[in-house]
């Protein structure tokens, strides 16, 4: 008896324990909705200009902190 009561809890145990599948979400288009797809966002990419003095002749160049690479080569500046 205590080896079917035992068989019966292990039973019940594991049945309990099995993951169990929803159904996903459909978006208003009737797609499926990814889960990451409202933690998505596009972002503006950042950079900047920085300026340099080469022998009288004023130059700049653009940064890009986001991809951390040079975007541009040395560029005169015209006054």
């Amino acid at each position: 008896m205590k080896k079917i009561l035992s068989i019966m809890l292990a039973v019940l145990l594991f049945c309990s324990i099995v993951p169990v599948g929803y159904a996903d979400g459909i978006s208003d288009n009737g797609t499926e909705k990814s889960q990451n797809e409202e933690a998505i966002q596009t972002r503006v990419e950042e950079t900047d200009w920085f300026y340099r003095n080469n022998n009288g002749v004023i130059e700049k160049r653009l940064w890009s902190y986001t991809y951390g690479r040079w975007l541009t080569d040395w560029i005169p500046v015209e006054l």
